[in-house]
């Protein structure tokens, strides 16, 4: 075996080692980016659905209990039923299998997202009104 012959059957050793190893792997991170792309997606379908459901409530439930100063802990409580049935009734069971393949307890992750929405528009309501 000459030099050349050596050469040639290294290159092919590593060209196979490259090709078995490395294409797996790089279907494994399309794979993986695809589906990171598809679940960031849905998760921001989800929270647009929450801050809709969010504003839905606030302007049909809670606008008008504060007119009439009975929005309490009881009111407040039932507005966040309300918001949540809406946001439930809106996602279809691909997003919720999805939602409850993502997080350990997506009706939590829900509910934290429900707040979250809720003090924003509280926050800018009170930054409209001081102005």
């Amino acid at each position: 075996m000459n030099w050349e012959d050596l050469l040639i059957y290294i290159i092919k050793a590593v060209c196979g080692l490259v090709i078995s190893v490395g294409i797996p792997l790089l279907f494994t991170v399309i794979r993986k980016k695809v589906k990171d792309e598809k679940l960031n997606r849905l998760l921001s379908r989800v929270e647009n659905i929450v801050s809709k459901a969010v504003i839905l409530v606030d302007q049909t439930y809670v606008d008008a209990l504060k007119e009439e100063g009975l929005f309490d802990k009881e009111a407040q409580k039932a507005a966040f039923e309300m918001c949540k049935e809406k946001v439930l009734e809106m996602l279809n069971e691909e997003t919720i299998t999805a939602l409850a393949e993502t997080f350990a307890d997506y009706e939590e992750w829900i509910r934290t997202l429900i707040e979250a929405y809720v003090r924003e528009n509280k926050v800018q309501y009170i930054e409209i009104t001081e102005e």
